[in-house]
């Protein structure tokens, strides 16, 4: 950097390692909106496996059972279980990152 030990940096070498390097400061982490702690989990292959299956169990029961709701059932009850795990998932991102914004204030605070 050819920095002097004693006076430090010369205003021009502060402003070409800006430049180069960038402001040094803290980023600013912005909140995640609602529906991307939904999408996360949801996307996860394995449930979009499940999610396919159970749209196929419920055509086919509907198929088999002529229209009757009873056939579709078992492709309900694995929709049902996948929401669950997407809410729980979002749910707990969620929570972790009201955590982390919480504790970036704190830290906001203390420096000031």
């Amino acid at each position: 950097m050819n920095s002097n030990a004693d006076s430090g940096l010369t205003t021009k070498q502060v402003e070409d390692n800006r430049k180069a390097y960038g402001i040094n400061d803290r980023m600013v982490f912005q909140s995640t909106p609602c529906y991307e702690f939904i999408l996360e989990p949801a996307s996860d292959p394995m449930i979009v496996i499940l999610m396919v299956a159970s749209v196929v169990a419920i055509i086919i029961g509907l198929v088999k059972e002529h229209g009757h709701a009873e056939g579709a059932l078992e492709g309900a009850s694995i929709l049902v279980a996948i929401s669950v795990v997407v809410s729980t998932a979002a749910w707990n991102d969620y929570n972790k990152e009201q955590e982390f914004l919480k504790l970036q204030e704190v830290y906001s605070n203390s420096q000031k």
